[in-house]
């Protein structure tokens, strides 16, 4: 007999879920696996990412901006460079035509996501486009640039 309730008592410990590890409650781990289903960053963080082969980079800069960095016109910004053949910078805003800047008094590209030729990238009103070449980004109004090793134009 002792070995028949042995064996009940192991099966009911062996069968039975686990408690929460110290810290985490059962919402907490609820929470947690929404945050990992989640794709879309918020649109109120600042980010970062590289087109394939590095030549390119771009920060996406929220509305309101950061600690360190106001937008012109205090909404959302995107501002992408290139570094080779010459270094040269886009700044687009929301709306309105983007901004090419060839005199860059503070050249600090790229850092960020690696991204590969055919992603897609998005964040606030803007959408990029990686190619093998560099970068296609539009605004809201789909207006915008193309930032490449060879070329850097406004559409």
């Amino acid at each position: 007999m002792r070995l028949v309730t042995s064996i009940a008592v192991f099966a009911l410990i062996a069968c039975s879920p686990s408690a929460p590890a110290p810290g985490h409650s059962a919402s907490n781990a609820a929470s947690t696996e929404a945050q990992v289903d989640a794709t879309t960053a918020p649109t109120n963080a600042p980010a970062e990412f590289e087109a394939a082969g590095g030549n390119v980079g771009c920060d996406y800069v929220p509305a309101g901006g950061t600690d360190t960095y106001t937008t012109p016109d205090g909404g959302p910004q995107l501002i992408c460079d290139r570094v080779e053949p010459v270094y040269v910078r886009f700044t687009l805003s929301a709306r309105g035509a983007a901004t090419k800047i060839d005199h860059v008094g503070d050249a600090s590209c790229c850092s960020g996501d690696m991204l590969t030729a055919g992603a897609h990238w998005t964040g606030g009103p803007f959408a990029c486009q990686v190619t093998e070449d560099g970068v296609a980004c539009t605004n809201a109004e789909r207006r915008g640039f193309t930032l490449s090793r060879t070329g850097a134009t406004a559409n």
